[in-house]
């Protein structure tokens, strides 16, 4: 059980911690989603492994993170491949040129055609002892198509077509986390393990819902109850989404939920896997097995 009175950031070292202690080997480790590593220390991976890589997709955050340890090694990346289709950067441009929502699907289809062939950090491809996963589900691409839409919509673009945009791209969003974890899953070693973290629900600090999670967060059985019933009314969440896929992917060995307080207005419940290599490997799709 862990202390209820730590902050997240400790609850969160407190996990990695553990883990690390039952690593077989510790010559690499691998963060995704680093950021400024304002959510865990740092500290604990220079003292445990040969080599850390770093990786997000905003460099300048890494950089004053860490670029001052010979051990580590800064990566920004951009995990599902749109940046490098530049989708962002003629997104506007294109949207302003659809007529109808027959366009609208021509040009999701397109997209995602692009992106489904991309692959993340492959020079390090089955080296991996550690790999971490920061709550990032949320942020894959969708989070960013969203702020786009309303800046449209603040534009005078048709809501009729931005809402059948986002009801496609959401669609597709499923495709976009799977190969997200089957890239995860690929820079594992034999003995590797996996820790990933997924904010499951956003909620406004002292709502009735808040005061619910907040009192239940280090009860796991009233939790995973608290989840269902929630799922079962709204649905699976992307991050929901990206946990279930890993469960077919690696074997869960231990699950933990965190109250993480955001800010002064909002916090997350996040529910975090750790996971090991299955017995038998899985094949992975996309050229799956050869990924």
């Amino acid at each position: 059980q862990l202390d209820s009175t730590k902050t997240y950031r400790d609850k969160v070292d407190s996990i990695i911690k553990m883990e690390l202690l039952g690593c077989k080997q510790r010559n690499l480790a691998i963060i995704l989603g680093a950021g400024r590593c304002n959510d865990f220390s740092l500290s604990l991976f220079l003292g445990e492994m040969k080599r850390i890589v770093l990786s997000d997709v905003d460099h300048k955050s890494l950089s004053k993170c860490a670029d001052k340890y010979p051990s580590v090694t800064l990566n920004d990346e951009e995990y599902t491949g749109f940046a490098a289709a530049k989708f962002f950067e003629t997104f506007g441009e294109k949207m302003w040129a659809i007529k109808d929502k027959s366009d609208i699907k021509r040009f999701v289809t397109e997209v995602i055609s692009i992106v489904k062939t991309h692959r993340f950090l492959q020079d390090y491809k089955k080296q991996a002892d550690f790999v971490f996963v920061s709550p990032i589900y949320s942020q894959l691409v969708y989070h960013q198509l969203q702020l786009e839409l309303s800046g449209l919509l603040r534009d005078g673009y048709s809501s009729e077509l931005a809402d059948e945009f986002a009801f496609l791209f959401l669609h597709e969003m499923a495709g976009v986390i799977e190969r997200f974890n089957k890239n995860v899953v690929s820079l594992l070693n034999d003995a590797g393990k996996l820790i990933v973290f997924a904010d499951i629900f956003q909620m406004e600090k002292g709502q009735p819902f808040f005061n619910k999670v907040a009192n239940a967060i280090h009860r796991k059985d009233i939790m995973d109850e608290i989840h269902q019933g929630y799922q079962k009314k709204y649905g699976f969440g992307l991050g929901d989404y990206g946990l279930h896929h890993m469960d077919q992917l690696l074997q869960r060995v231990k699950s933990r939920w965190l109250l993480w307080n955001f800010d002064e207005q909002r916090s997350f419940a996040v529910l975090c896997h750790i996971y090991e290599k299955k017995d038998t490997d899985c094949c992975l799709g996309f050229n799956s097995c050869s990924l």
